[in-house]
């Protein structure tokens, strides 16, 4: 009896992935639980596994299709002794042939059709809005820009009626008018349909290449614009003076037991700040807000494909040398492509840190639905004041950005209050208090 394959859903947000490869051709014997095919989801390569023994006697989705949803057939698996479906596929053409025999009798209606046709021609001819716009444009006292001319079609306002403050009518002359007739939300409606409408053009200038986005990238982008757009998010930033940490770290690594590095420490020193100010590891429901127990942090991890965050699970019950071995085990897996889907989703923390490259702070974006992300900066050698005299010391600069929906601001300088006395006085993530 033939089996269905059908995609699975692989994560809670995923909507669509892309077939990348076949791992088995048609007319192959396949094994229940054996690698049949990889997909890419928005972070990582995923190999689906056969659901029964058999043949697999037809591929539905051939490799390479992009945006194949989740419960859709990609393959039909049969009993041993079935044949390859291609085979059925050969009659197909023969049946569509009857058709296109019938296809020229219907013809014959479509024939007076040319007698309505001067009709609706010049009925499009009005429908083209820009003579308006033209006729606005020109009766204005002075002219308008582009976008403007653009906002007032819209928006159903003369430009004429709409006085300038500069030279030429602009933007923020049509949002004045929009404002003062008590319509402001419509300002905004109004731009967002005008940005949507009219996308600004790439100039093709000089030698350059497209590249088209893989899934991981695409879908950054979707969510991170999502983000940017519909969360209100507030910055914190604190200055941090390492030099504890750093000689904490130092000690560490000589006593030859393990390696760790400064994300190590920081991740170990959040997840004890979160357990001071719980409130932080939360997310927003919409009508109220969700706080978890567990302290899962994800950490923003490049790879050639794109930003992806593996998730270090329980990080409130860890020491920074388990949490170490986690994030070293986690990030190789990201690099090659190798995460499951577990491993990269439903982190309750983001931790960004782009020290490593030099940069000196960072202002992160939030990732939804987690309610915070903190950005860590470079280590810089910096003189700073000890007991009334200037010294020589190390400073890390950390931001984090909030969901104004979830916490207040109150909430989140407690959590920088509580994360810097710890970065700043390591002993407690030496010992995991």
């Amino acid at each position: 009896m033939a089996t269905e394959f059908r995609l699975p859903q692989l994560t809670e947000s995923m909507a669509t992935v892309k077939v990348s490869t076949w791992l088995k051709k048609e007319g192959d014997t396949v094994t229940k639980g054996e690698p049949i095919a990889e997909v890419e989801t928005d972070k990582t390569s995923v190999e689906l596994e056969a659901p029964e023994s058999g043949v697999l006697v037809k591929i539905h989705v051939p490799a390479g299709s992009d945006k194949v949803a989740a419960g859709t057939v990609i393959a039909t698996i049969g009993a041993a002794g079935d044949a390859p479906a291609p085979a059925a596929s050969a009659p197909t053409p023969k049946a569509e042939a009857p058709k296109a025999v019938l296809a020229p009798a219907p013809a014959a209606p479509p024939a007076p059709a040319p007698a309505p046709v001067p009709a609706p021609v010049p009925v499009p001819a009005p429908v083209a809005a820009p003579p308006p716009v033209a006729a606005a444009t020109s009766g204005a006292k002075v002219p308008a820009t582009a976008l403007a001319a653009k906002m007032a079609q819209v928006a159903g306002i003369d430009l004429a009626s709409i006085p300038a403050q500069g030279r030429r009518i602009s933007k923020a002359d049509v949002e004045a008018v929009l404002l003062s007739r008590g319509i402001g939300s419509r300002a905004q409606q109004v731009v967002t349909t005008v940005a949507t409408a009219q996308p600004i053009p790439v100039p093709a200038i000089g030698i350059f290449e497209d590249k088209p986005a893989n899934v991981v990238r695409r879908v950054t982008a979707q969510r991170l614009q999502q983000s940017k757009q519909t969360v209100p998010h507030f910055y914190l930033q604190n200055n941090c003076r390492v030099d504890k940490l750093l000689a904490l770290r130092q000690q560490i690594n000589a006593s030859g037991a393990v390696k760790i590095t400064v994300t190590d420490l920081l991740v170990t020193a959040v997840a004890l700040a979160v357990r001071r100010v719980p409130a932080v590891n939360s997310a927003w429901l919409g009508d109220g807000v969700r706080v978890y127990q567990s302290v899962d942090i994800a950490v923003a991890v490049a790879t050639p494909q794109g930003l992806i965050t593996p998730v270090v699970r329980g990080c409130e019950q860890k020491p920074v040398a388990a949490i170490s071995r986690d994030l070293k085990d986690l990030s190789e897996k990201a690099r090659n492509g190798k995460l499951k889907p577990e491993e990269y989703t439903n982190g309750t923390f983001t931790i960004s840190n782009l020290g490593m490259y030099g940069v000196t702070s960072i202002t992160p974006i939030l990732n939804p639905p987690q309610c915070c992300i903190l950005g860590v900066g470079a280590t810089e050698s910096v003189p700073v004041v000890e007991n009334g005299a200037i010294v020589p010391g190390h400073v890390m600069s950390l931001t984090l950005a909030a969901d104004h929906r979830a916490i207040d601001g109150v909430t989140g300088a407690e959590f920088m209050s509580q994360l810097r006395k710890l970065i700043e006085d390591p002993i407690a993530i030496a010992l995991g208090l």
